[in-house]
């Protein structure tokens, strides 16, 4: 439903929180995360705040991002769509 409605913002920082909070309740440390999306023809403009989104979580919370690698693949998805993937990774 977040998607339909354009919290995209949002959705990145829940998916970096939830990564990282992930490997907290498991005793490791999260040093690095780095993010992937698999879309359709999503404009730039989207792309470069979702990227915004993880980095300042990131920040927030000592972890270096390394990066959002972007897959387009308009057979596959519509020009709004989207699916979202967070790694962390410790010392």
């Amino acid at each position: 439903m977040a998607k339909e409605y354009g919290y995209n913002k949002q959705i990145c920082a829940d998916v970096a929180s939830n990564a990282m909070n992930y490997t907290l309740q498991h005793g490791v440390k999260p040093v690095l995360l780095r993010s992937h999306i698999v879309c359709g023809n999503y404009s730039r403009e989207q792309l470069c705040m979702m990227a915004g989104s993880f980095q300042k979580i990131c920040e927030e919370n000592g972890v270096t991002f390394s990066g959002m690698e972007i897959s387009s693949q308009p057979v596959n998805y519509g020009p709004t769509e989207y699916e979202l993937t967070a790694v962390v990774l410790d010392a």
